[in-house]
C-alpha cells in the first residue's frame, strides 16, 4: 500500500480535495497537512488522518507529521506558498519523493524577483531550488509548464492535474443553471480576489463609458491583499458611486454562487492563470465570460469547448454587445462545464500521478 503525505495550502477547495482523495483512492494511505489560515472546518478535528498548520514554524512542532513524512512514499504539496521550507526539516533527499501542484499565483511571481527585497528574493531563489529538484510538478493546465520551465528550468517529471473537489461545487452549480437574471440592474463581476494580477484599474476605467447605463459591479475582495483591497475599493466608487459594490467580507460557496447567478457579465482582466473556479462557475451560469487572450487560459477554454469573448475587445462594444449572449453560447458552455467538472476526469488524472510513485 502506498502512503503519501500532501500538504494542501488552505483555500476554498480545501475540503473538497481532502473528500475527493479518500473517496477516490483508498487503496493508499492518505495523510494530510492543510497549511494556513483557517476558516472553521470541522472535518479537521473529525478526521485522525488530518493536521492543520498556520505557519511553518507550527508545522514543525508536529512530530507525527515528520515521522510520516519521512516512511511515506511521496509528498505531495498542493499550493506553494511558504509551505515548501517544510524540506529544510524534512531534509534535501524528501525533494526525490516530492510532488508540487502549483496553483499559478505561487510560480509566476517568480518573474518579479528584480521588485523583491533580498529577504523575499532569499525565499524565491529557495522555491526555484526545490521547484527545479523536485521529482514532478504538476500544473493545472498544460500551457503552464513553458513559463514555468522558462523560470525554473524544470528536471523532474511533468503532470497535469486539477483542483480536485467532491462534487459538492458543481452540484451547487447546477441547481442554479437556468436562474433568470435581473436586468434592473445589469450586475457585471469583476475580477476574483484582491491581487494585482486582477488588473482591476485597467478594467474599470474600460467600463467607464457604461456608467450611465442602469448597472451594478460586484467586485470580490475578500482573499488577497487588504491595502490593495482598499485600494481597488475607493477607486471603483470613485469611478461608479453607489453602482460599485466590493465583496470584503468571506462568503460561503453556497452565498457566493448564489450571488454569481444574478451575474449576467463577468470579466477576469487576470494577466496569468487565475480565477479558474470563478471562470468555470460563470460559465456555468450563463454569464458572457470574458478573459484575456494572452494568458495560458485562452488556449486551455477554447481546447475544452468554452467560449468565451476576449477583455481587449470591450473598448470597443456597444453596450446591448457588451451585455449580450446568445443561448447557443450558454448551451455550449454548460456542457464544456459539465464535461470539464466530470469527476472521472479528475480521477484520472489523478491515478496518472499516483502511478508515477514508485
Amino acid at each position: 500500500m502506498k502512503r503519501i503525505l500532501f500538504i494542501v495550502s488552505v483555500d476554498k477547495w480545501t475540503e473538497g480535495f481532502y473528500k475527493f482523495i479518500n473517496k477516490n483512492f483508498l487503496k493508499q494511505e492518505n495523510w494530510f497537512v492543510f497549511y494556513g489560515s483557517i476558516r472553521n472546518y470541522a472535518f479537521l478535528t473529525e478526521n485522525d488522518n488530518c493536521f492543520w498548520c498556520e505557519s511553518f514554524r507550527e508545522l514543525k512542532k508536529q512530530r507525527k507529521v515528520y515521522e510520516y513524512a519521512r516512511t511515506c512514499d511521496a509528498i505531495i504539496y498542493s499550493g506553494i506558498f511558504g509551505c515548501e521550507k517544510s524540506v529544510l526539516s524534512f531534509g534535501f533527499q524528501s525533494l526525490k519523493k516530492s510532488y508540487f501542484q502549483l496553483w499559478g499565483g505561487d510560480y509566476s511571481c517568480l518573474k518579479n524577483l528584480h521588485q523583491m527585497n533580498a529577504r523575499e528574493k532569499l525565499s524565491m531563489y529557495f522555491r526555484k531550488f526545490v521547484l527545479r529538484n523536485a521529482k514532478a510538478v504538476i500544473n493545472l493546465i498544460p500551457n503552464e509548464y513553458d513559463e514555468l520551465n522558462q523560470l525554473c528550468r524544470i528536471k523532474g517529471k511533468h503532470l497535469i492535474a486539477p483542483m480536485p473537489d467532491d462534487g459538492t461545487i458543481p452540484g451547487l452549480l447546477r441547481k442554479l443553471h437556468g436562474t433568470i437574471k435581473n436586468n434592473n440592474p445589469i450586475k457585471i463581476q469583476v475580477g476574483n480576489s484582491a491581487t494585482p494580477t486582477n488588473c482591476h484599474t485597467d478594467i474599470l476605467e474600460k467600463l467607464m463609458k457604461f456608467v450611465d447605463e442602469d448597472i451594478t459591479i460586484i467586485c470580490p475582495l475578500s482573499y488577497g491583499e487588504n491595502e490593495y483591497a482598499e485600494q481597488i475599493d475607493k477607486l471603483g466608487k470613485k469611478l461608479f458611486g453607489n453602482k460599485f459594490v466590493a465583496l470584503r467580507d468571506y462568503m460561503s460557496l453556497k452565498e457566493y454562487f448564489n450571488l454569481l447567478a444574478e451575474v449576467k457579465v463577468a470579466i477576469f482582466n487576470n494577466d496569468r492563470q487565475q480565477a479558474m473556479g470563478n471562470i468555470n462557475a460563470a460559465a456555468a451560469l450563463g454569464c458572457k465570460v470574458y478573459i484575456r487572450r494572452d494568458t495560458p487560459m485562452w488556449d486551455a477554454y477554447a481546447e475544452k469547448g468554452f467560449s468565451f469573448s476576449d477583455v481587449s475587445d470591450i473598448e470597443d462594444m456597444e453596450f446591448n454587445s457588451f451585455i449580450n449572449i446568445s443561448e447557443e453560447e450558454k448551451t455550449k458552455n454548460f456542457n464544456s462545464f459539465n464535461e470539464y467538472y466530470d469527476e472521472s476526469v479528475a480521477v484520472k488524472a489523478w491515478k496518472n500521478v499516483f502511478e508515477t510513485i514508485e
